[in-house]
């Protein structure tokens, strides 16, 4: 599962990650494994997960080199859950 926000630390996308992170346990028991991604620096994405205490590890993609392959979700500047399932393939929901 890849959660994909366009800011980290930043109100709205704090309080998705910790709502994700808060079902980090029941996902993984369902099979998914859980990623966040956003154009962050690599030092601003550790000191986020660090201070919220988040259950997934955090993408870089400066260069929107992921995020564009994925129909530019995260330059619409909203939050974004992209499931991969091995049967079913991508499947996309907009928070």
């Amino acid at each position: 599962m890849l959660f994909a926000y366009p800011k980290a630390n930043t109100k709205g996308c704090t309080s998705q990650a910790v709502g994700l992170s808060e079902k980090a346990e029941e996902l993984a028991a369902a099979g998914y494994k859980v990623y966040g991604i956003s154009a962050d620096k690599p030092k601003s994405q550790a000191n986020w997960r660090s201070k919220e205490s988040l259950a997934f590890n955090l993408l870089c993609d400066p260069s929107y080199e992921v995020c564009s392959r994925n129909n530019s979700f995260l330059l619409s500047g909203q939050l974004h859950v992209l499931a991969y399932e091995q049967q079913r393939g991508c499947r996309h929901a907009a928070c």
